[in-house]
C-alpha cells in the first residue's frame, strides 16, 4: 500500500517528490508486468473441434472386445515455470458415448456393467510427475492420479507421448 501523506512543501520539493514517487511506481508496475510475463499459467484444453479419441480394451469372460469414443473434456494446466510441483491433469469422458462397434453389445455394456444412469462419466484427475524431452518437439509425459469409474477410485500411474505443435500439445 502506497501512502500519501500531505506537508507544506514548496513547488520545487513537491515537484522533486512527486517525481520520486512516480518513479518508484513505475518501477514496481515494471516489476509486477515482468513478474507477471514470467510467472504466467499455462492452461491447455482440449479442443473439441479436434479429431479427439479415447480408446478401451476389455478382457471379458467370453471374448475380448474394444470400443473408442471422440466425446472427452478436460484440461492441463501448471504455474509459471515450475510445471511439475503446480501442474493439474483432468479428464472426463461421458461413457454412454463409448461404441463397440456392435449396437448391442454397447447397450449391455452401459445398463448391465457401466450403470452409466448412475455413472455416467469416467473421470482421471491427477498431476505430471514426470516430463521428459525427446527432441524439440516430443515429450513423455508421466502422470499420476485417480481414475473414477462406476463410483470407485483407483489409482493410475500413466505415460503419453506429447508432440508440441503451434498452437498446443497433442497427446498419444
Amino acid at each position: 500500500m502506497l501512502e500519501l501523506k500531505t506537508k507544506h512543501l514548496s513547488a520545487r520539493t513537491l515537484l522533486y517528490k512527486t517525481k520520486k514517487i512516480m518513479a518508484k511506481i513505475s518501477t514496481i508496475a515494471i516489476w509486477a508486468l515482468l513478474l507477471i510475463h514470467f510467472c504466467e499459467a499455462k492452461e491447455f484444453i482440449v479442443d473439441q473441434s479436434k479429431d479427439n479419441k479415447v480408446m478401451f480394451f476389455a478382457n471379458a469372460t467370453l471374448s475380448n472386445f474394444s470400443g473408442e469414443t471422440s466425446h472427452l473434456t478436460g484440461h492441463l494446466s501448471w504455474d509459471g515455470d515450475d510445471t511439475l510441483s503446480t501442474s493439474e491433469v483432468a479428464f472426463e469422458v461421458p461413457l454412454d458415448s463409448l461404441d463397440t462397434g456392435i449396437g448391442l453389445r454397447n447397450h449391455h455394456m452401459r445398463e448391465k456393467y457401466l450403470h452409466t444412469d448412475k455413472y455416467p462419466t469416467a473421470r482421471y484427475r491427477g498431476k505430471l510427475v514426470e516430463w521428459n524431452a525427446q527432441s524439440d518437439s516430443l515429450f513423455l509425459v508421466k502422470t499420476k492420479g485417480t481414475l473414477s469409474i462406476h463410483g470407485v477410485d483407483q489409482p493410475l500411474t500413466e505415460t503419453v507421448k506429447m508432440r508440441q505443435l503451434k498452437d498446443g500439445y497433442r497427446a498419444h
